[in-house]
C-alpha cells in the first residue's frame, strides 16, 4: 500500500506497475500540498552557480523510460520538451556559461549568450538557452487517479497507520510526515510556496531565480517564493507582491493575475530525500523529502525504492531515514 497520492506516491504507484505489480494507494485529498499546484520544471543547471542536480543523468535516463512506459499505458506522453531562457543575475553567471565547462556544456541549446539589446527581456549580464523539461503534473495524477481507480486498487479516504493486511506500507505524505507516529521523529524542513497565474501569452519558460513557464496560448505561471513558517496560511498579499518584483525582468506593463495558489514542500536538512524502511519495523516505508525538485529525482528514486523491495539491489546510504542519529 502507498499512502498519498501526490507526486510521489503516484510515480511510486506507476513504477511499481511498470514492474508488474499493482500496489494499493489511499488518498485523503487534504490541503496545503504541493502537488497540485507544482510547475514540474526539471531544470539542468540550478542555483547560483548553475550546477546540474545531483545524479542528472541517471535522473534523466530514468524520466524518459518512465515516459515511454506512460505513453504505452496511458497513451499520453506527461513529460514535454521546453527551452528555458536563464536570464544572468550578475556577471559570475555569465561567465560560468561563456567557460563552458563539459559538466554542463551539453545542456545547453544555445551556448553563445543571447545579447540584452536583441531581446525584450531586461538582462544586463546578457541570457543563456538551456533544453529542458517540464512534467504536466495535473494531467499526470489524473490518470494516475483513474488507472488506480479502473483497477480497484484507489481508496479514497484516511489511513489510520495500522500495518496490517499489506507486505509493505509507503508513506508518502509530504510535509504531513511529521504527524505520521513511524516517521515524525525525521527532521524535515517543509517550505511553503506561492505561484501565480497571470494572463499574458508567454513564448517560452524564463528563470532568473524567479521562474516564469507557459500555461496556456494566454496565460503563463511564475513563482515561487520561500517560506518556512505558517506553512499552512495560504496564499498571501506579500508573496503574490514579492513574485511580481521578481518578474521585472519580463517588463510587464501591466498584469492581470488568474490564481494565486499556495501548497507546502516538504525539503530535508541535508536536501536529500528520505527513503527507506523503519529502523524497528522493516514492512513499513518513507518516500518523502524531495523538496523542489521532484519532477527531476522522483522517477529515479522510485526506481531504486521498487528494485529494493523486489530484493534486486541495496538503497543508496545518503537516502536512509537512520542517517541522521548521532
Amino acid at each position: 500500500m502507498i499512502v498519498g497520492h501526490g507526486l510521489a506516491g503516484a510515480i511510486l504507484a506507476q513504477t511499481f506497475a511498470k514492474h508488474g505489480i499493482n500496489a494499493h494507494v489511499v488518498e485523503a485529498n487534504l490541503p496545503h500540498h504541493a502537488s497540485p499546484i507544482a510547475a514540474g520544471l526539471v531544470n539542468p543547471l540550478i542555483g547560483p552557480k548553475l550546477n546540474p542536480p545531483f545524479d542528472f543523468e541517471k535522473c534523466l535516463q530514468e524520466i524518459h523510460r518512465l515516459n515511454d512506459f506512460f505513453s504505452r499505458k496511458f497513451g499520453e506522453s506527461f513529460y514535454e520538451n521546453l527551452s528555458l531562457h536563464r536570464i544572468f543575475r550578475n556577471q559570475e553567471q555569465a561567465n560560468i556559461w561563456k567557460s563552458n565547462p563539459s559538466k554542463i556544456s551539453h545542456f545547453y541549446e544555445k551556448v553563445e549568450i543571447v545579447d540584452s539589446k536583441e531581446t525584450t527581456m531586461t538582462a544586463p549580464f546578457g541570457i543563456g538557452i538551456t533544453k529542458c523539461l517540464r512534467l504536466r503534473i495535473q494531467s499526470f495524477l489524473e490518470f494516475s487517479k483513474h488507472s488506480l481507480i479502473e483497477s480497484d486498487h484507489w481508496i479514497q479516504g484516511f489511513h489510520n497507520y495500522d500495518t496490517q493486511g499489506y507486505d509493505f506500507i509507503i508513506f508518502c505524505e509530504g510535509f504531513r510526515s511529521a504527524q505520521n507516529p513511524w516517521f515524525s521523529y525525521l527532521p524535515f524542513a517543509p517550505v511553503r510556496g506561492e505561484i501565480l497565474e497571470i494572463q499574458k501569452k508567454l513564448l517560452f519558460a524564463a528563470s532568473n531565480g524567479t521562474w516564469a513557464i507557459p500555461q496556456s496560448s494566454t496565460s503563463f505561471l511564475a513563482g515561487s517564493t520561500w517560506d518556512h513558517s505558517g506553512l499552512e496560511k495560504g496564499p498571501t498579499s506579500e508573496g503574490k507582491k514579492k513574485i511580481l518584483n521578481d518578474l521585472d525582468f519580463l517588463n510587464l506593463n501591466s498584469v492581470e493575475v488568474l490564481s494565486h495558489l499556495s501548497g507546502v514542500r516538504n525539503g530535508t536538512l541535508d536536501r536529500n530525500p528520505i527513503i527507506g524502511p523503519h529502523p524497528e519495523n522493516q514492512k513499513i516505508f518513507i518516500f518523502n523529502g524531495f523538496g523542489s525538485r521532484g519532477a527531476t529525482t522522483i522517477p529515479l528514486y522510485a526506481m531504486k525504492l521498487v528494485e529494493f523491495i523486489l530484493g534486486k539491489s541495496p538503497l543508496p546510504e545518503h537516502l536512509n531515514p537512520n542517517r541522521f542519529e548521532s
